[in-house]
């Protein structure tokens, strides 16, 4: 018989993931603020269109940091700010364009194509994040024994 007892975290590993966790969660982020652009902007679906590209773009780091492509990135300074600026740079963009936009009423607004944009926009915000890959690499591992 199997004993999963020596799997499972021990309780205080679990608080002080789940502490640590929250204050990474109440400081906003680019992804946060992005969201709020768009659910005041388009509305709830939009804006859960949005949540679901900033998963992809959580996912790509998943990869990249599975492939070591996010050490990488936080050993070499150029690369990080490379992405970081990238990163920067496409919200700069993202506002701009929102501001010289005209503003349409609700009516009128094609909901699947703003859905799709607000997708593909959230893909973007997070896998240009540089934050998101530091997070899986010096934070997450934190909380991962090798040993289980």
């Amino acid at each position: 018989m199997r004993n999963y007892s020596d799997r499972v975290p021990n309780l205080s590993d679990i608080v002080t993931f789940a502490i640590a966790s929250l204050a990474l969660l109440v400081i906003p982020g680019p992804a946060v603020i992005y969201i709020l652009n768009r659910s005041v902007a388009d509305g709830r679906n939009t804006a859960l269109a949005g949540v679901a590209g900033l998963e992809i773009g959580n996912f790509m780091h998943v990869i990249a940091a599975t492939l070591g492509l996010s050490a990488i990135i936080a050993a070499s300074a150029t690369a990080f700010s490379t992405v970081k600026w990238a990163g920067a740079l496409y919200l700069v963009f993202v506002g701009i364009r929102t501001l010289l936009s005209k503003p349409t009423p609700p009516d009128a607004r094609s909901t699947s194509a703003t859905a799709r944009k607000a997708f593909t926009q959230g893909i973007i915000v997070n896998t240009l994040n540089p934050k998101v890959a530091l997070f899986f690499l010096s934070y997450l591992p934190q909380f991962i024994d090798p040993d289980r």
